[in-house]
């Protein structure tokens, strides 16, 4: 993908400044200081729909000039949870018979990681859904023949390179959509072909985003990958620092965090707009077989690392952290996988989060269930809900009730998909720290370890401080 130098369209404030700050109205005629949203007077004015909408209109995709970037993409494995339109495309690790032979519905950290040493290699996948995929992500813009072809391209990015383990199909799209370059897996490690782009974005199993993030980091090109980082926190460190060590932009794919709304939602947030936060409710749901039957790597837990908490649960888990900008210190959690063609994996999942000012997350997630996802917030002066919260398919709202007072806003509808792309270039290009880097991401496999623990142990689990 190619990628012009400019800044990026979303606000994104430092954490900790005082940017966003500003004065509070206690009484008629009286205006009150402030601090961060902890202990910031509360608002005694009527909430109007311009307080709310107010920080999206500060958009700007001016490009000072034109550099592009350039960006390889992953076909590794299945990335769509379905197989159809896919030919030739099969499960790496199937075995026959998932009720037998299977290992315990979660297996220790310890045993994972040694299993998954002697599989990550062998894995290939003769299917290129993860072509189909940059596709889509790619759509929003094309380049006229002036540009060298039909090429699909974000305002900051566009796709030079496809990397996939059947570079015949590959070959296919890329002369359809007029991409400059297909590798495969051997081809890519030999470090050929890196001329032709400048990062890479890592999809595909989560087991093996480790592996090709760091090659990507030992050929100087930076990495988006996409969530959950990896398997465990321990992967999760060493794709950081080989990214830090490197000197490349290391980001993980959370689409939410850009969509003006959940932005508009944690300013609110910041500026005590609904009090003190007290609780946070979070679920995302759906039927995982209907979209690609049980013949998929999510379902097995070497190449997932787990089940409907490690693909959907950690939207909610990721939310939370990010609306409060703090992390977990404790967790509560059940799995349940009545459904044997689940074995292996949980699924369906329920965690409460503990933090340090006292707040609470309540959250939900189920592989097997009527479809939902949605989250809300509520503090001691107010509570807003965001529906859906994380389906980038369909606009949200966002809703925001303070006493007898409710006001809904929607905000400009962003593909999020081409946001958090052309977010990920103006930092690669700018060397700023993107949101979720590394460390952040840490944090969230951190909190998901301590959910699994809970869950074995069926005890309160503590989440100590984020070491990277």
């Amino acid at each position: 993908m190619r990628a012009r130098r400019g800044q990026f369209a979303r606000d994104r404030p430092v954490r900790g400044s005082e940017q966003d700050h500003r004065e509070v109205p206690r009484d008629p005629g009286d205006v009150g200081g402030h601090d961060d949203h902890r202990g910031r007077v509360p608002r005694e004015v009527p909430l109007q729909a311009e307080e709310i909408a107010s920080p999206e209109k500060r958009r700007n995709r001016r490009v000072p000039d034109a550099q592009f970037y350039h960006v390889a993409a992953f076909s590794v494995g299945r990335e769509e949870t379905s197989g159809r339109g896919v030919p030739g495309y099969h499960h790496p690790f199937r075995r026959p018979g998932r009720g037998a032979g299977r290992e315990p519905r979660y297996v220790p950290r310890r045993l994972r990681r040694a299993r998954l040493a002697d599989r990550r290699r062998g894995h290939s996948s003769s299917g290129s859904a993860r072509s189909r995929r940059v596709r889509a992500r790619t759509r929003p813009t094309r380049a006229g023949g002036g540009a060298g072809g039909d090429r699909e391209r974000t305002d900051f990015c566009e796709v030079t390179a496809l990397v996939s383990g059947s570079p015949e199909k590959a070959r296919r799209v890329a002369d359809e959509y007029g991409v400059e370059s297909v590798l495969d897996y051997d081809e890519f490690e030999a470090g050929e072909g890196t001329e032709d782009f400048d990062a890479v974005y890592v999809a595909g199993p989560n087991a093996l985003h480790l592996d090709y993030a760091r090659t990507a980091a030992d050929h100087g090109k930076h990495v988006l990958c996409e969530k959950p980082i990896e398997v465990s926190a321990d992967r999760a460190r060493e794709m950081a620092r080989a990214c830090e060590e490197a000197g490349v932009t290391l980001m993980v794919a959370y689409r939410p965090q850009v969509e003006p709304a959940m932005r508009r939602l944690r300013e609110m947030v910041r500026d005590g707009v609904l009090g003190d936060p007290v609780q946070f409710h979070g679920w995302f749901s759906g039927h995982i077989l209907r979209q690609g039957g049980p013949d998929q790597w999510r379902l097995d837990p070497e190449m997932a690392g787990g089940g409907a908490l490690m693909d959907v649960g950690v939207y909610p888990l990721n939310a939370v952290r990010f609306l409060l900008d703090a992390n977990p210190v404790a967790v509560r959690a059940t799995t349940s996988t009545p459904d044997e063609t689940f074995e292996g994996v949980d699924e369906h999942v329920a965690f409460q989060l503990e933090f340090p000012e006292g707040a609470t997350a309540s959250c939900t997630a189920s592989y097997r269930a009527q479809a939902d996802d949605r989250l809300r917030l509520v503090g001691t002066e107010g509570q807003a809900t965001l529906e859906p919260a994380f389906n980038s398919e369909i606009h949200p709202t966002l809703a925001v009730e303070r006493g007898d007072e409710r006001v809904e806003y929607t905000g400009p509808y962003v593909n999020e998909v081409r946001e958090e792309f052309d977010y990920f270039a103006h930092c690669a290009l700018t060397d700023a720290t993107p949101e979720p880097d590394g460390r952040d991401s840490v944090a969230d496999m951190e909190a998901v370890e301590a959910v699994y623990e809970s869950a074995e142990t069926g005890r309160r689990v503590e989440v100590g401080d984020v070491d990277v």
